[in-house]
């Protein structure tokens, strides 16, 4: 059996194990076997199965890690002042197309609204991208916002997904990955951020993330093999408007949770 993956974490390799019922040997393909982007193609299972035979040396620590092609960075802002934060990385990297993953257990569609509120009108749910129609009435009231803050436009669509989507996902176009808040393992972020700098492409992923969640900035780093520590800015800026949006949005969340 062959299996492949752009991200073999410890969780996949336990999956297949159980799956398989035999221990499963990794193998990483040779450096120069890897095309680059514009001219990908498909491995014949000649060429893996000789990998197999011959594997190529293991690396030391993990099996893998974040792409050479992918600039990463952490944003650490006060809670209430994310959006800010999500706002300053699209200015900063002017993408194509950014994806942003939400904090996990949090409705999309409640999500994509606060961002619309907050001068991010280009926000859609994912599904958009695949065709699916979402209507909002806060789009217009985004523009205007977004039009006062000098923003309006900046980056292209801006595709809003949970975590829990984030497996398959493969779209060209994406050359910025937000994750709004620090993922607890080193492999939800590796998973996560791998949505961009795929098959050699350039690609940048930003983590904005609390002080409180900074704080474990070194134990991720250490099993990544990547010092986020040194990668992280403190925002200094403030929007009080979208910090209070953002606060009556965290008050209907939590009504939701407590009352269904």
């Amino acid at each position: 059996m062959l299996a492949a993956s752009a991200t073999v974490g410890r969780p996949l390799r336990r999956e297949l194990t159980r799956f398989s019922g035999r221990t499963l040997q990794l193998v990483h393909a040779p450096a120069d076997s890897v095309p680059a982007a514009a001219t990908v193609k498909t491995p014949s299972v000649a060429h893996a199965a000789a990998a197999i035979k011959s594997p190529a040396k293991a690396r030391p620590g993990r099996a893998v890690t974040l792409p050479a092609a992918m600039e990463v960075g952490v944003l650490v802002s006060d809670e209430d002042n994310a959006i800010a934060a999500i706002h300053h990385a699209i200015r900063e990297a002017k993408p194509r197309a950014t994806l942003l993953f939400t904090q996990p257990g949090r409705k999309l569609a409640a999500e994509v609204r606060l961002l619309q509120q907050c001068g991010l009108p280009q926000a859609l749910p994912l599904s958009a991208r695949f065709g699916v129609p979402f209507e909002s009435t806060t789009r217009q009231a985004g523009k205007e916002d977004a039009a006062a803050e000098g923003g309006e436009g900046c980056g292209g669509p801006l595709y809003v997904a949970s975590p829990s989507t984030a497996r398959g996902l493969d779209m060209p176009e994406i050359d910025l990955v937000i994750i709004w808040g620090l993922p607890l393992t080193a492999d939800q972020l590796l998973h996560l951020a791998g949505r961009t700098a795929r098959q050699g492409a350039p690609g940048t992923a930003v983590v904005v993330s609390t002080r409180a969640e900074a704080a474990r900035l070194q134990s991720v780093s250490t099993q990544l093999g990547v010092d986020l520590v040194a990668r992280q800015t403190t925002l200094q800026q403030r929007n009080e408007r979208w910090a209070e949006t953002w606060a009556v949005h965290q008050k209907v969340v939590q009504a939701e949770r407590k009352y269904g």
